[in-house]
Formats: structure tokens, C-alpha cells, sequence
């Protein structure tokens, strides 16, 4: 029937690299509207929606310092609060305005000028891969798995498109990549030590 679809992006349908022509002037001829960045009781309440999902009840301070820290980026505001988390979690620690202060004060003078090779470095180190053997055909769950941290990587810090992503990791097909990206995701929605992962390699990146 004559049914209504809306779609949310944070690219116009011309922009995105993976979606099909025929579907991106499709979506062209219908109305967009330009969502406005969240306010900050908007970025408070998706704090304290994110944190009970991992079943975590955040001091009002803690939440409203996140919604004042990170106002441009929710992927940012989500990653700081994963970040927090994952931080707290491996050093058993209570969320607090202390350690929140600590650990994210500097997040706004981090270098704007990472590049991918240093991020996919710092996995491999992380590891103890080398790097050739995350760039190449090897299948071995110990390679694949740091392939798809530095996949997710390449996404969350630096917002590289699914085919880049696939290149520079030496991968032909950059659905590849949509699902490495889709897989840590949601997994690091779940499981406390590759939160903590994510975070210490973030945390050797901008040190």
C-alpha cells in the first residue's frame, strides 16, 4: 500500500558511497529535513538511555557533565560514555565526575591529524600481529578478529567511508567492512573486555 518510510542519515543520499543509485535518487525526490544537533537535555537523556542498556545508572553530575563535554557528534557522545564505561569496568571504579574529568578532559585537544596506517599500527601492536598478516588473506581467528577492531576503528575515529575502510585494510569487497564495522558495534554493546580493548587502544592512540 501507500505507506510512508522515513530514513535517518548523517549524510545527504548523494553522499553515501554504499547505497545504489537508483536508491539514492530514489530517496532524493522525497523531503529532507536537516536535524538540528541535540540540545542538552536531549544529550542528557541519551546518556542516561545508553547507560542503562549497559545497565549502568549514571550520577546526574556524570550525565550532565557528558552532554556538556560532547555537543557536535552523538557517535562521539556515545563513544565517550563506552569509553567511560570500559574505563571503570577494568579498573573497578564507580562512575563519577572525578573519573569522567580524568579520563575525557583531554578528548577536545586530541590530534586532528590521525592517520589510518597509525590506527590499523597501533591495533597490530596491540595485538602482537604483524602488520602484513592483518593486511593479507589470512583467515585465522586471531588475525580476523583485530581486522575488525581496526576496521571499526577506522570508522569511529576518523569516519572513513566502507570502501576506504576495505583499501586500506587490503580488502577488495567493502561489504567487508559494513560488517566488521555492524559486528563490534553491537558486540562492544555486550562484552566488557572488548570495550576494554577499544579503549586502551584509543587511549594509546591519543596519548
Amino acid at each position: 500500500g501507500n505507506k510512508q518510510i522515513i530514513i535517518s542519515s548523517d549524510k545527504p543520499p548523494k553522499d553515501i558511497s554504499t547505497l545504489e543509485e537508483r536508491l539514492a535518487s530514489r530517496f532524493a525526490w522525497g523531503m529532507s529535513i536537516d536535524m538540528q544537533i541535540p540540545d542538552f537535555e536531549t544529550r542528557c537523556a541519551i546518556v542516561q538511555t545508553k547507560a542503562q542498556t549497559h545497565e549502568v545508572e549514571l550520577p546526574p553530575d556524570v550525565v550532565e557533565y557528558l552532554a556538556n563535554h560532547i555537543q557536535t557528534n552523538i557517535r562521539e557522545l556515545e563513544g565517550a560514555l563506552n569509553q567511560l564505561l570500559a574505563f571503570c569496568e577494568m579498573r573497578n571504579l564507580e562512575p563519577s565526575l572525578t573519573v569522567a574529568g580524568s579520563l575525557l578532559g583531554s578528548t577536545k585537544t586530541r590530534p586532528k591529524h590521525l592517520s589510518a596506517k597509525q590506527i590499523i599500527e597501533r591495533t597490530c601492536k596491540h595485538f602482537q600481529i604483524p602488520m602484513e598478516d592483518i593486511l593479507g588473506p589470512k583467515r585465522d581467528k586471531d588475525i580476523v578478529v583485530p581486522r575488525q577492531i581496526a576496521m571499526y576503528m577506522l570508522r569511529s575515529e576518523l569516519h572513513l567511508s566502507f570502501p576506504k575502510i576495505a583499501r586500506e585494510l587490503g580488502r577488495k569487497d567493502h561489504t567487508t567492512a559494513i560488517h566488521s564495522v555492524e559486528k563490534i558495534t553491537k558486540e562492544s554493546q555486550l562484552d566488557a573486555d572488548l570495550r576494554s580493548t577499544l579503549s586502551e587502544i584509543k587511549e594509546r592512540l591519543y596519548a
